[in-house]
């Protein structure tokens, strides 16, 4: 249906309509209607249409412009900017430095009233130009339920940093409770926290997967490359374990492996269940490149591939140390590179019981008899040779 309306207007306003004009051959009624289509767009976008903020983001001379022209951001493609975050994927920047980009006053995000958290952070996210959505459920001041909906994992998930960092620095320094990530969004319950320090630390939790290793990486980055280049020269068929543990395996220690297992759990093995203890056994052998595989169907099925008799030898008695450590007696069958450990019998519940359950047996000979003077073997006395 068309519908026909009269319309009144001054001629600075015609002025600013003569690009528009001009594509539409002065058809006003195509350059109206182009102008709509604008203007459906910007509300779809940015929910209402703000001149004067609209002006400070995108006008000639904006905020946005001079954030660039003054060297304090960039403008990169989107190509780049994926391929960027996929390199530091599981690292959290420091605290300053994700609240160090500023926005236009206009924008004024405002983190410490929840009812306002929609409204900061999607203006937070349109002006980085973040395709990302932000939604936030909010219950009460104690919890609030937060969504970041977006196409990208990557991208979302430096969102949730942005908006975590920025929620932690609020008056209630709120603190990751909880936190889901799906496939096209990442859902975070947060809740009222101790203190910036403590939320930053809670961040690490769960963004920081690859914190560690990305730290150790830039404090020692000569190492690390030596390293890499080692495991790349031998096809990563290598063994990695302390000097300490290489040398009680070589001695073929009865604790050969403890140490490894209390500092992974802060304190003494006994605690631990069984199968707590067999994955960690599983941990420390596989990650050390000491066996290649183990399999558990009853038995525990140790699978490697060294050829010399000797340093299998030194292997089986450090895994069979190992294992009975935890209080259980196994026996041991092997075949060419296969180790099948078998549960027999528990052994003592104390650490120093076990160490000396599994102390190798001593050796006990018995002298040769002694000739009489008619040649007449002597008895012997087993009081007096065992």
């Amino acid at each position: 249906m068309i519908m026909r309306k009269c319309i009144s207007i001054e001629k600075k306003y015609l002025d600013k309509l003569t690009p528009l004009m001009e594509n539409h051959s002065n058809n006003l009624s195509s350059t109206f209607r182009e102008i709509i289509d604008l203007a459906d767009l910007v509300l779809s976008t940015f929910g209402e249409i703000n001149m004067e903020e609209l002006k400070v983001i995108f006008g000639k001379g904006s905020f946005r412009d001079s954030y660039i022209s003054d060297k304090e951001g960039v403008l990169m493609a989107y190509s780049l900017y994926n391929w960027f975050l996929k390199g530091m994927v599981g690292v959290v920047p420091p605290l300053t430095v994700l609240k160090e980009f500023e926005v236009p006053k206009t924008i004024k995000p405002d983190f410490n009233n929840v009812e306002n958290w929609n409204v900061s952070a999607n203006k937070i996210f349109d002006f980085l130009g973040l395709p990302v959505k932000f939604y936030a459920d909010h219950e009460s001041d104690e919890n609030v339920k937060v969504c970041i909906k977006g196409l990208n994992p990557s991208i979302n998930e430096f969102s949730a940093m942005i908006i975590s960092a920025h929620v932690a620095d609020s008056f209630f320094n709120y603190t990751i409770k909880t936190y889901e990530e799906l496939s096209a969004s990442i859902r975070i319950t947060f809740e009222k926290g101790e203190s910036l320090e403590a939320a930053y630390t809670r961040m690490t939790e769960f963004f920081g997967r690859n914190q560690k290793l990305f730290t150790e990486i830039w404090g020692k980055p000569s190492f690390w490359r030596n390293v890499v280049t080692a495991y790349e020269t031998g096809n990563y068929d290598m063994v990695l374990m302390t000097k300490k543990e290489f040398d009680k395996l070589n001695s073929r220690s009865p604790d050969a492996g403890i140490e490894y297992v209390e500092k992974i759990v802060g304190g003494s093995w006994k605690k631990l269940s069984f199968e707590d203890y067999l994955k960690l056994f599983k941990e420390a052998t596989l990650s050390s490149g000491i066996v290649d595989r183990i399999e558990v169907n009853g038995a525990i099925e140790v699978f490697h591939s060294y050829e010399h008799t000797e340093t299998i030898d030194r292997v089986e008695s450090w895994l069979l140390n190992f294992l009975n450590a935890h209080g259980t007696t196994f026996s041991v069958t092997r075949s060419k590179n296969v180790f099948i450990f078998s549960a027999e019998k528990a052994l003592s519940t104390s650490a120093e019981g076990v160490k000396q359950d599994l102390k190798p047996p001593v050796k006990r000979t018995i002298p040769k008899p002694k000739k009489l003077e008619n040649s007449v073997t002597a008895p012997i006395d087993p009081a007096t040779t065992l």
